[in-house]
């Protein structure tokens, strides 16, 4: 359930991680992108939380599977 007030117009991009550690990136398309449907991605593996960032941000911070969260 998204609240109203959820700005699900943005494309994002979702870092998960577990045990302090990056166990998968994924990229969440905008509500636009997606034709008016609501995508749901799941983690790669059981995670301690996920990081919801900009579209984009993973890649321009070279953000990878395996690199340590501080």
């Amino acid at each position: 359930i998204v609240p109203e007030s959820t700005d699900i117009t943005r494309a994002l991009d979702l870092i998960w991680v577990a045990n302090e550690r990056v166990v998968g990136v994924s990229a969440l398309p905008s509500i636009h992108q997606s034709n008016s449907q609501i995508v749901s991605l799941p983690s790669p593996e059981a995670v301690d939380w996920v990081a919801e960032v900009n579209a984009g941000w993973v890649e321009a911070h070279g953000i990878e599977v395996g690199n340590i969260v501080e």
